[in-house]
């Protein structure tokens, strides 16, 4: 038995294409259709974190989306700030 078999029958296809390229897939659902990649941030959206993050900003989530809808492609990030980070950030601005 294949490790590829204990993923379920209609999302095995494409997880089997992503691992076979390098990504590795953590979780997937047919029911869902959906499958979860480890990401490593490079590029703009290692920038974007290390300037949040040397801001003074602790508690947010930068969630990538890259949208194909007929052919036509675009993306964006999301930058969702827990109440925490709105907080610190205040704090360090109070600072001498």
């Amino acid at each position: 038995m294949s490790w590829y078999d204990t993923i379920e029958p209609g999302i095995r296809s494409v997880v089997r294409l992503l691992r076979d390229n390098g990504f590795n897939t953590e979780c997937s659902c047919e029911h869902e259709r959906y499958v979860q990649c480890a990401y490593s941030a490079d590029g703009e959206l290692a920038r974007l974190d290390n300037l949040l993050f040397n801001a003074g900003y602790c508690d947010y989530s930068l969630e990538v989306e890259i949208i194909r809808e007929d052919g036509h492609g675009r993306s964006r990030v999301n930058l969702v700030l827990g109440k925490a980070a709105l907080r610190a950030r205040e704090r360090a601005r109070e600072k001498p």
